[in-house]
């Protein structure tokens, strides 16, 4: 008993010993500022009329399988209105926070095809805050008329700075074959058109049943006649009772229209001519 006395005594000094001789590793080396890989959703937001931004967040639905990560922005996202978007641009940074603000050097690369002068950052944003890891840079970009007609594209690098380092230059990302993806660029795609929702794709969809035919003009008289949310048609899975109910708010704002003897037209994607806007099965003849 004696024995298992001294032992456990033993045992226990070398551990008190052990605990109070160590001490933390401190993380000595330069820190990294990268961007973080593959993001499941980015953030993009408009000015109201006091200048104050509300951010909403979007899909990104296209997962990166190549070098540079592509995220699709749209201002036709915020209705016709808005003259400037800002996109959130999130940057990382691999190792120990600061006890002072560092600056993150972001810069349009060469390769961008959008038009000068339509992005730009404020300098006083490109800074990660003295304890924190992370930040959110705003992206400023104009509504130029050409992005109604064309997708371009905007590359952003990261530099060194004194205080950041650009040593963590990529990752492998589970592709075939796998590849190394740059940690030190981002794309994002920018346009200006209301997308078609994933589920009113085709003459058999659910998009086709509550609204008929899909068209630009009819997504507008949803979404700015009858106030229906984007943000809700372009889920991929939106709930069917909600969608049912804006089928008869349809149905109704267009009887109420023809009432009026001012029918709302729409415009044939395939021969642009224009027709009364067609009323849907599933909206029901509540307001005829």
């Amino acid at each position: 008993m004696k024995k298992l006395a001294l032992f456990i005594s033993l045992i226990t000094g070398v551990l008190l010993y052990s605990c109070k001789k160590s001490g933390l590793m401190q993380f000595n080396a330069r820190s990294n500022v990268y961007f973080p890989l593959s993001p499941d959703k980015y953030s993009a937001g408009v000015a109201d009329e006091k200048g104050t931004v509300s951010y909403s967040d979007f899909s990104n639905s296209a997962k990166d399988t190549v070098a540079v990560d592509t995220l699709v922005t749209n201002f036709g996202f915020f209705g016709n209105a808005p003259k400037e978007m800002y996109v959130l641009v999130n940057v990382a940074v691999m190792g120990d926070t600061s006890a002072s603000d560092r600056k993150v050097n972001l810069t349009l690369d060469p390769s961008s095809t959008v038009p000068t002068g339509i992005v730009s950052f404020d300098p006083a944003t490109c800074i990660i805050r003295h304890g924190r890891s992370s930040a959110n840079i705003p992206m400023k970009i104009l509504r130029d008329p050409s992005l109604a007609t064309n997708k371009y594209f905007i590359t952003l690098n990261l530099g060194v700075t004194e205080q950041l380092n650009t040593d963590y230059k990529g990752e492998v990302v589970n592709t075939t074959p796998k590849k190394i993806k740059t940690c030190l660029q981002r794309t994002y795609s920018i346009t200006d058109n209301i997308p078609q929702p994933t589920w009113w794709v085709g003459s058999n969809s659910i998009g086709n049943y509550y609204f008929e035919e899909y068209s630009p003009t009819k997504m507008r008289f949803l979404t700015e006649n009858l106030l229906i949310p984007l943000s809700f048609l372009l889920q991929n899975q939106p709930n069917l009772s909600i969608v049912g109910s804006y089928s008869q708010a349809y149905n109704c704002g267009l009887a109420r229209a023809r009432k009026a003897g001012t029918p709302i037209m729409d415009v044939s994607l395939t021969t642009g001519l224009t027709f009364p806007m067609k009323a849907s099965m599933a909206g029901g003849t509540l307001c005829d």
